[in-house]
């Protein structure tokens, strides 16, 4: 463990305090979370509606409402392909179920962790226009499959990408990109998850539609939001507050079940519970099996459905638990056996060819709180090898893998996470650059 000392966030300008009506120590507190305006204290301390942003401020939204119009009154087959991970899964489940409710047909698919890997591939897409899918939807993936969306249009499908990763130059070729990260966005929030994304693309088809979105959506919202450790401030500060709210006292069966397998209690869940109850569960499946299973939880019609499948989550967990304790143990040898004198690398990068991919973020998430250094965990196999990688918020993990963005078969993340693919051969070189 090294040593680690407290550094104060910068202090108010003066005559801060008094220019919002507040004593000195409140005013510090705001001014540390962004706030800079009195008339934007009230917004941010009850978290209401006021928090949101309209939907077709984001580029290309309009594009996405009037196909996706199209599609409902043309009785299209509409595919949602999401990330594996319980931001994309939570959004899959969200699109799907609104979707559902104003009559769509729709698939949905999430891809397998270790045979597919991150993002859209081909083999997905044929199967989904083999399933006569006329409009794809990418939930928390797809600005970078630039390859897979032409492929998709070859076969005469439609993708609308909703994804807020980083940004490649070159944007694919799709019908629309909605994305809170474009940079010719002038959209006020720029921190929305990969569920927040897709809840706003619905927020605007039924305001579109002259409908009222269904505020038990904002339940998967949270989830989301929480699990990819989306920052607590503007709209996302608002979905969790009301996610909460609905979830303390939620409908779904899915999620009741969950919440009872996890040893917890509706009126009494908060952001602890969630990180700590309910995300590692709904993350296990995809961890050592398919994240299939999570989002038939999430969308089950029946308390017998919802119970056995929260069951099978929360032996996965268990096992998943087990797994990544013999992990980290061998991780934390690695790095004692690079540390010189005490020194701990600059980055730290521990390897293995018995980890499963689905531990990776873990073990690089723990190794970077520890030692407060980014961390990279890969898997090697003869074929190939995949990495998870995790940062600080002084170091941009993306920037830096980019620079060797030649050596991978995929790559893509954000600043603070990121995972690739590549050769096993090239390993030592990336590991020399870094």
């Amino acid at each position: 463990m090294i040593a680690k000392a407290w550094r104060r966030l910068p202090t108010p300008p003066a005559g801060f305090s008094a220019s919002m009506g507040l004593p000195a120590f409140h005013a510090h507190l705001l001014y540390n979370r962004g706030i800079r305006q009195r008339a934007e204290i009230e917004p941010f301390l009850k978290a209401d509606s006021r928090l949101l942003n309209d939907p077709m401020l984001l580029p290309d939204m309009d594009k996405a409402v009037a196909r996706l119009r199209n599609a409902l009154r043309s009785d299209e087959t509409i595919g949602i392909f999401g990330d594996f991970d319980t931001d994309g899964i939570t959004g899959t489940a969200l699109l799907a179920r609104a979707l559902r409710d104003l009559g769509a047909n729709v698939i949905t698919y999430i891809p397998d962790r270790v045979d597919e890997g991150h993002g859209l591939n081909e083999q997905a897409i044929r199967l989904l226009s083999d399933n006569s899918v006329s409009l794809l939807f990418t939930v928390d993936c797809g600005v970078t499959s630039i390859d897979e969306i032409d492929f998709a249009s070859s076969l005469g499908m439609d993708t609308i990408v909703t994804d807020h990763h980083t940004l490649l130059p070159q944007m694919p070729n799709a019908c629309a990109v909605l994305n809170p990260k474009r940079p010719d966005s002038n959209y006020p929030y720029s921190e929305l998850t990969g569920v927040g994304m897709a809840f706003k693309l619905v927020e605007a088809l039924y305001a579109d539609l002259g409908e009222s979105w269904p505020e038990h959506l904002l339940e998967l919202v949270a989830l989301g939001t929480v699990a990819d450790v989306g920052p607590l401030t503007g709209e996302n500060r608002y979905f969790v507050k009301k996610g909460l709210e609905g979830l303390n006292a939620s409908q779904n069966l899915g999620l009741r079940a969950l919440i009872a397998s996890a040893g917890l209690k509706l009126g009494s869940l908060d952001t602890e519970s969630l990180s700590f109850g309910l995300i590692p569960r709904l993350n296990a499946a995809g961890r050592l099996d398919h994240a299939g299973l999570s989002l038939d939880l999430l969308t089950a019609t029946s308390t017998e459905e919802a119970e056995s499948l929260a069951y099978e989550l929360e032996q996965k967990n268990s096992e998943r638990q087990l797994i990544t304790e013999e992990a980290m143990s061998e991780a934390q040898l690695q790095v004692e056996a690079d540390m010189i004198s005490g020194y701990v690398p600059s980055i730290i990068i521990v390897r293995s060819k018995t980890w499963i991919p689905g531990i990776l973020g873990l073990i690089a998430g723990r190794l970077s709180e520890q030692y407060y250094r980014p961390a990279i965990a890969i898997s090697i196999t003869e074929d190939g090898s995949r990495a998870s990688a995790r940062s600080i918020p002084e170091f941009n993990i993306v920037a830096a893998l980019r620079e060797s963005e030649e050596l991978f078969v995929r790559f893509g993340g954000h600043p603070q996470a990121a995972g690739f693919t590549m050769p096993t051969s090239s390993l030592p070189v990336l590991e020399s650059r870094l």
